[in-house]
């Protein structure tokens, strides 16, 4: 189903040693449902406040994808602290975003 970004997905995952991959945000081609066109990844990872732009530039500078994708990074305290609140994206990303990688809550 997403075969066209799984290799994406793994550059993004290994570059913030991620602890949890989600998928979510993805459209399709009207033609081909089954060719991503765009699609957003949410990353929960440790990293340091101040390391947060320059990994996120590595990580699109370093990802190798013809599909155009947003990266939403977070830390694990930050991830758990948020999906409490059922109004926050974080919320909104477990409701409609697929587990690609690591544990459920």
């Amino acid at each position: 189903m997403y075969d066209n970004i799984i290799p994406a997905v793994e550059q993004i995952k290994e570059v913030f040693n991620a602890e949890a991959v989600y998928i979510f945000g993805v459209k399709y081609n009207s033609q081909q449902m089954e060719y991503v066109t765009d699609f957003d990844v949410c990353i929960v990872a440790e990293f340091e406040e101040e390391d947060r732009n320059a990994l996120l530039k590595k990580a699109y500078m370093q990802t190798d994808c013809d599909v155009p994708f947003d990266i939403f990074l977070y830390t694990p305290e930050d991830f758990e602290k948020f999906s409490k609140d059922p109004g926050s994206f974080v919320s909104r990303i477990l409701r409609v975003g697929r587990l690609y990688y690591g544990k459920t809550k």
